[in-house]
C-alpha cells in the first residue's frame, strides 16, 4: 500500500512493528477477509444488504457465537427475518422470540421494521457502490467511510454496527468495527498515551479519530485494517 497521511503521525517503529507482527504470526492471515481484499466483488443485492443491516442490529450487545440464539436465527434456512417473512411488528417479534433467549427483542423489532422503510434504493446503491475498490488509500478510506455514516441514519445502527454491515458485505478495506477486542489489544500494547474505553467507542467523533490513527498506522505498516481486525479477533479467540 502506498503511504496515507491521514493525520500525519509520528509512528514510532515499534508500534508499527507491533501491528506487522499481530498479522504476520498467524499462518491464515493471507486467506481472512478474502472479499474485503479483492479489487471488485459481484455487486450484493437488496436482500443481501438486509441480511447486514439485520445481522448487525440483531447481534448487538449480546452473545451471538456459535450455538447461540442470534447465531441460529441468522443463520435460519430459509433465513427467518428476510425481507419477505413478516408484515408487522408483532411478526417480527414472535419470529425473534422463537429463538428464546435474545434479549431486546421488542426493541430489535421496532427498529428492523424502520430499517426496512428506510433501505431505499438510494442507500442500496450507495452500499453497492463500494464493490469496486481499486481505489487510491485515501479516496477509499473517504468512500468507505461515507457509506458508513448514511448507514448510521439506520435504527439501532451506530459507529460500530455501520462497519460491521460493509465488512460482513466484504466491501470494505480500511473502516473496520471497533469493538473491547480491539480496545483491549491496543490498550494492552500501549498503542495510545490514552485508555480506550466502551463509553468512548460510543461517541462518533472519537470513533472516527482512533479509526483515523489506526488506518495511519496500518498504512505505515502496510497492512490493510481489515486485516489487523480479524488479527485481533482472532488472537482473543485463541486464548479462549
Amino acid at each position: 500500500m502506498k503511504k496515507l497521511a491521514v493525520l500525519r503521525l509520528d509512528v514510532p517503529k515499534g508500534v508499527i512493528r507491533k501491528f506487522q507482527s499481530i498479522v504476520e504470526d498467524n499462518p491464515d492471515f493471507a486467506n481472512w477477509r478474502a472479499d474485503n481484499l479483492r479489487d471488485k466483488i459481484e455487486k450484493p443485492t437488496r436482500s443481501e444488504i438486509w441480511w447486514a443491516i439485520a445481522s448487525a442490529r440483531t447481534t448487538s450487545m449480546q452473545k451471538s457465537g456459535e450455538g447461540s440464539s442470534v447465531s441460529r436465527l441468522m443463520h435460519s434456512y430459509p433465513y427467518l427475518l428476510r425481507l419477505s417473512a413478516w408484515n408487522s411488528e408483532q411478526d417480527l417479534v414472535e419470529l425473534i422470540e422463537q429463538h428464546g433467549g435474545m434479549r431486546f427483542a421488542n426493541r430489535i423489532a421496532k427498529d428492523l421494521v424502520e430499517n426496512r422503510k428506510l433501505l431505499d434504493e438510494e442507500l442500496v446503491q450507495k452500499v453497492q457502490s463500494l464493490s469496486t475498490k481499486k481505489q487510491k488509500a485515501a479516496k477509499q478510506i473517504s468512500r468507505e467511510r461515507g457509506v458508513a455514516k448514511k448507514l448510521q441514519n439506520l435504527a439501532g445502527i451506530g459507529p460500530k454496527q455501520s462497519r460491521n454491515v460493509l465488512q460482513l458485505l466484504g466491501l470494505t478495506r480500511y473502516e473496520i468495527p471497533l469493538d473491547s477486542r480491539v480496545a483491549k489489544w491496543l490498550n494492552n500494547n500501549r498503542i495510545f498515551p490514552f485508555s480506550i474505553s466502551a463509553e468512548l467507542l460510543q461517541d462518533p467523533g472519537f470513533y472516527d479519530y482512533l479509526l483515523d490513527c489506526i488506518q495511519e498506522i496500518c498504512v505505515q505498516a502496510d497492512v490493510y485494517p481489515c486485516l489487523f481486525d480479524q488479527a485481533v479477533f482472532s488472537s482473543f479467540d485463541k486464548k479462549g
